[in-house]
């Protein structure tokens, strides 16, 4: 993986210059499905002291990804905890040089008073010293995880371990089309953000 550590060398110009237009994807119900419990039909699994998760990949993940890599360079941002981020990094994007990874910490923490409940989302202003927003999309599930950057988001239908899932496929058809956009923020995405 790529750190930022050895991008911080370059200036904030040179960098965009030289780097592709930038996937920042979630994790769980857009690449992957897990749940709590050994489940034998599952592709990997993490053993913790307290428990097992099972992990299914998103039919058709391994092929987007690659043929995407050619137009995009990869981060990943997760609402959930650094340790099974890394497990599921470690297996999905093992081939890529990742800009980043953000887990939960690195999430914003906002309340909402209607469900009085908490949720969190992902501050792009985080990462605009190094790269373009005009050159970054979000791909996630849950639309409300990019509330401040929505020009920004496009988002998948949820991936609960349906084998016949297409998503994906559809997904990589139109990254392909806009990859040349010089701004992603002013597409019009509402007609094929949920598949």
């Amino acid at each position: 993986m790529r750190s930022m550590d050895k991008l911080s060398a370059f200036t904030k110009n040179s960098f965009q210059n030289t780097m592709k237009p930038l996937i920042i994807w979630d994790l769980d119900e857009t690449l992957v499905h897990s749940v709590k419990g050994h489940c034998t039909d599952y592709d990997f699994f993490l053993e913790t002291p307290n428990f097992t998760i099972s992990t299914k990949l998103r039919p058709h993940v391994s092929f987007v990804l690659k043929e995407l890599y050619t137009y995009y360079d990869f981060a990943v941002w997760t609402a959930s905890g650094e340790h099974y981020a890394n497990h599921i990094v470690s297996h999905l994007f093992n081939e890529y040089d990742l800009c980043f990874v953000k887990t939960s910490k690195d999430c914003t923490i906002r309340f909402d008073p209607y469900n009085n409940e908490y949720y969190k989302i992902k501050t792009l202003k985080k990462i605009k010293k190094r790269f373009d927003l005009t050159q970054v999309l979000i791909v996630d599930d849950v639309p409300q995880t990019a509330e401040r950057n929505y020009g920004n988001l496009i988002t998948i239908s949820p991936f609960t371990g349906d084998l016949g899932d297409n998503a994906l496929i559809d997904l990589m058809k139109k990254l392909i089309q806009i990859k040349d956009c010089p701004n992603f923020r002013k597409l019009r995405k509402p007609s094929w953000q949920r598949n």
